[in-house]
């Protein structure tokens, strides 16, 4: 059992990234790296993808460094698993005894509990009769002194209503006084304010004229310094790109020494090619479900690089194409027959600028995304490198998935 379980963790590795919310898949027979994630396409956002296949690519970059599941880490963890069904069997007998005492002590409580209450209830049914007999006499106390109370408040509002009817005459003969002095003071005010405020548009005129003549001035000199500054900038531009592509070429140039040297160390292996020709049956184009795919091909040396004539294919699980997928593709094996394998294929596009490629409105079912590109003439001429991952698509899902593979 342990034999079994090692080659088939040399084979695929699954890592299910539940708080990332993707999963990450590992061939190390095809050099192979994926990682998957799929979303209620409502809550999806179909426009950009691109944060997720971000973190789907940093995972599996990292994926791509590691090394190797060593035999000891997987017997150890067996040992582990062993030690712990051993434990659990102890410990649900602990708990049982534990249980069962737990029960007795809790009826000896209930009759203690029980007792106590009746204790309870007969004294407190005493000390509501005192407490009752108690309301009764504040109840009359507190009648009596309402009485007296209301009677004195009565008097007191009657004497407090005729001092405020004198203050408010004398108020208002005040305010009529002051109202008449205010009047005065404000027509003297705005005398005042109407000459100052025509002294100050008669500056404020003069100075916006000088401020026109000095604004043109320094407008002149302003664009002729743009313009100077703008020359100066298309120079530094030139200068840095030839440096860029000088670095470049020589970074290929070291690329390509890498390659040929591991060559003749290495032979290369490829998978069976593949003849792909438009499905005989009629694509419908009505599902409710979308696939986005990132893809990234890595030099033996584990820089990114973008192959020539990239194209991707979305085929309909069949036979044939799951033959391939399991006999070639995930064995890097090549047909001793000079026939190459035919797949139809329901719809096929490229990726884009930033190495990314969508399909819409699938239909629920099984399918198999492959990705075919050119060898670079320095490793294999007239060679195809392919990756494929079988994905399952269910109704109204988005499923984003990164595609990584080294040379």
């Amino acid at each position: 059992m342990l034999y079994k379980s090692l080659v088939l963790s040399t084979i695929f590795v699954f890592s299910a990234c539940v708080e990332r919310g993707f999963e990450v898949k590992v061939n190390t027979t095809t050099h192979t790296v994926t990682a998957e994630k799929s979303v209620d396409i409502h809550l999806a956002d179909t426009k950009n993808a691109k944060p997720d296949f971000s973190l789907m690519q940093k995972a599996v970059t990292e994926k791509q460094n590691e090394n190797k599941i060593s035999t000891k880490k997987l017997t150890t963890q067996h040992s582990k698993e062993k030690e712990k069904v051993t434990l659990d069997f102890k410990e649900k007998k602990e708990k049982a005894l534990a249980l069962q005492k737990s029960q007795e002590e809790k009826a000896r409580k209930a009759l203690l509990e029980k007792q106590r209450k009746a204790k309870e209830a007969q004294l407190l049914k005493e000390e509501k009769e005192k407490a009752l007999l108690l309301r009764r006499e504040k109840e009359e106390k507190e009648k009596l002194e309402y009485k007296l109370t209301k009677e004195k408040a009565a008097k007191e509002k009657a004497a407090k209503e005729a001092l405020i009817k004198a203050k408010q005459e004398k108020e208002k003969t005040e305010q009529l006084l002051k109202a008449q002095k205010e009047k005065e003071a404000l027509a003297l005010k705005e005398e005042k304010e109407r000459a100052a405020l025509l002294l100050k548009l008669q500056k404020e005129k003069e100075a916006h004229a000088r401020k026109l003549a000095l604004e043109k001035a320094r407008l002149t000199k302003k664009e002729k310094e743009e313009k100077l500054a703008l020359e100066r900038k298309l120079a530094e531009e030139a200068k840095r790109k030839a440096e860029h592509e000088r670095a470049l070429s020589a970074m290929l140039k070291k690329e390509k020494e890498a390659q040929k040297a591991k060559e003749k160390k290495v032979p290369l292996a490829t998978a069976q090619e593949l003849i792909f020709e438009p499905s005989k049956t009629t694509y419908q184009n009505f599902g409710t479900s979308e696939i986005h795919g990132h893809v990234i091909h890595l030099t033996p040396s584990g820089s990114p690089i973008r192959l020539k004539n990239t194209k991707i294919y979305l085929v309909k699980q069949n036979g044939k194409v799951k033959y391939w997928y399991e006999n070639f593709y995930l064995k890097n094996r090549e047909s001793n027959s000079l026939n190459k394998t035919i797949l139809y294929y329901l719809n096929a596009t490229h990726l884009n600028v930033e190495n990314n490629f969508s399909f819409y409105g699938l239909p629920v079912g099984n399918y198999y995304v492959i990705i075919e590109s050119d060898y670079p003439s320095l490793i294999a001429k007239n060679k195809k490198v392919y990756i494929a991952k079988k994905i399952k698509v269910d109704k109204y899902k988005k499923i984003m998935t990164v595609f990584s593979k080294k040379l």
